[in-house]
């Protein structure tokens, strides 16, 4: 689904404007020809999950208008070819069509969220790299077991090694005598 997402998110106009376009000719056959409708009820949830995937409000837009048009249909034609019970199919059909925009929506929001964060977090990121790899003291940072898990490069210089050997163990950088020490104080 988020090939889908960001499809829709690269040409969002054009996308909306054609579905838009498909959408009100699906409507406008399925009232002239009743038993579309009644047949193909899978043609009105398609739309609600592309839009939904525009936005959620849209989303919901489309799945009320897809009830009304389902009611409006229905009374027009004295309740034939649908149900002997249209209330029902009508509340299940909105049930239908609100959860399913609810739902893909939800989940275009919850993607468009994490992409945001994923990218103010590499933002940050590469902020902090920049502002580490300005100063003039090396800066190196191990974890419990001495392997380096950063170095900025004035850091890299003083040990005479390329800042791309972070997973390199400090112990291979001492010699032994130093090497015994630090072990002793980690």
């Amino acid at each position: 689904m988020a090939w889908l997402i960001e499809l829709i998110e690269k040409r969002q106009s054009l996308y909306t404007a054609v579905l838009t376009a498909i959408y009100i000719a699906i409507i406008t056959y399925s009232y002239i020809n009743y038993e579309f409708i009644s047949q193909g009820a899978i043609f009105f949830i398609i739309p609600v999950i592309l839009y939904a995937f525009v936005s959620l409000k849209a989303g919901m837009a489309i799945a009320g208008i897809n009830v009304i048009v389902f009611l409006a249909a229905t009374y027009s034609r004295d309740f034939s070819g649908i149900s002997q019970h249209p209330f029902v199919w009508h509340f299940g059909g909105a049930l239908v069509s609100f959860g399913v925009a609810y739902s893909f929506g939800s989940f275009k929001n919850m993607y468009s969220k994490q992409k945001r964060a994923d990218g103010l977090i590499e933002e940050s990121r590469a902020q902090y790299q920049k502002v580490v790899d300005t100063i003039n003291e090396g800066m190196i940072i191990l974890d419990t077991d001495g392997i380096v898990t950063f170095m900025n490069k004035a850091g890299a210089d003083m040990l005479g090694v390329e800042v791309k050997n972070v997973g390199l163990s400090v112990y291979e950088l001492l010699d032994e005598e130093n090497s015994n020490l630090l072990a002793a104080q980690m």
